[in-house]
């Protein structure tokens, strides 16, 4: 995520410039009299993002994967109630970890 600044209406065409720009996502933009502060993230910032969480939930699938209890769990609820509790993993997590390791024991 990233911020920059225009001042107006000097800057006016870049603020648009960035707002039409391919690849640029606006998380925000907040107006003062003279400027305007614009929050952004681009592509490469998101794929980054989404890949350092692919690896986390690698890793947490890895530290779950032998757990004799987790399999014989009947729904996502207590799925998620057991992760949280055994191994202090969020929802969240849990659910990415759960479907990891379904496609990893449906791929094998």
């Amino acid at each position: 995520m990233k911020l920059v600044k225009f001042s107006i209406p000097d800057q006016i065409e870049a603020w648009e410039k960035l707002e039409s720009a391919e690849g640029i996502e606006v998380k925000g933009v907040y107006r003062f009299d003279s400027f305007v502060i614009v929050k952004y993230s681009s592509m490469d910032e998101r794929v980054d993002r989404e890949l350092e969480e692919l690896e986390h939930v690698k890793h947490v699938a890895g530290q779950v994967s032998k757990d004799q209890v987790l399999p014989t769990l009947k729904n996502a609820t207590q799925r998620e109630l057991y992760l949280l509790e055994k191994y202090n993993i969020d929802s969240y997590t849990g659910n990415k970890v759960w479907e990891y390791l379904k496609l990893k024991v449906g791929g094998a």
